[in-house]
């Protein structure tokens, strides 16, 4: 059953596909960060994708271990972020500290963009959200099964605040966000058809047709 949430909350892994177009439709986080409703089941092999990531981790771990860095893990970098408009969650991968500060994130897919953008939040966020960490400037490392991307610290610049910020109080205000549902997104998205009525379950093709112009 669907219920509003008293104070909108919304997810780091949410925002990063919006941030940087991966995803389209910022409805469906405004809806998310605003209600509690009933998931979508979905066919996801969590249990294979945990066990390739738990192992991508450690080998993450043991390198920056070697570095001489301190390292806090998942649930220890758990962070809740409340502003007047919305409140941000997020859970970094690994946090290693020494004479240089990294936040490590471990993926075990094909690289995207949204990536660097989720690892970027978690960057400019952490500074704010334990005073520890109060005026550190945070590099970032994406780890993949077959390579290293490494974020410097610079890339946190005045321009990406703002627009990150625009899009929090966009998808937290109470005005209804946009809508741009499309076949490609909402075969991915757990809101049903109940809850969105634009949801596209079949794939229609429009705009595929053929001519003898060319």
């Amino acid at each position: 059953m669907t219920s509003s949430r008293l104070h909108p909350e919304i997810y780091v892994t949410w925002l990063s596909k919006l941030l940087v177009g991966d995803n389209s439709c910022e409805w469906s986080v405004w809806y998310k960060s605003h209600y509690l409703y009933r998931r979508l089941p979905n066919n996801f092999d969590s249990v294979s994708y945990q066990i390739k990531h738990t192992a991508l981790l450690n080998q993450a771990r043991v390198m920056l271990e070697a570095k001489g860095k301190v390292i806090s893990t998942e649930s220890q970098n758990w962070f809740e972020i409340r502003g007047k408009t919305a409140t941000l969650r997020g859970k970094p991968d690994l946090v290693a500290v020494g004479d240089t500060c990294i936040i490590c994130d471990a993926k075990t897919g094909q690289e995207r963009s949204s990536d660097v953008a989720q690892v970027m939040i978690y960057m400019w966020a952490m500074p704010y959200a334990y005073p520890k960490y109060k005026g550190i400037g945070f590099d970032g490392l994406l780890i993949y099964p077959d390579r290293e991307l490494s974020i410097p610290s610079c890339s946190i610049t005045e321009e990406f605040k703002d627009s990150l910020l625009e899009l929090i109080e966009r998808v937290g205000s109470f005005i209804e966000a946009r809508k741009v549902p499309s076949y490609a997104e909402c075969k991915y998205c757990d809101i049903s058809k109940g809850d969105c009525s634009d949801r596209v379950e079949e794939n229609e093709q429009q705009g595929s047709v053929t001519i003898d112009l060319f």
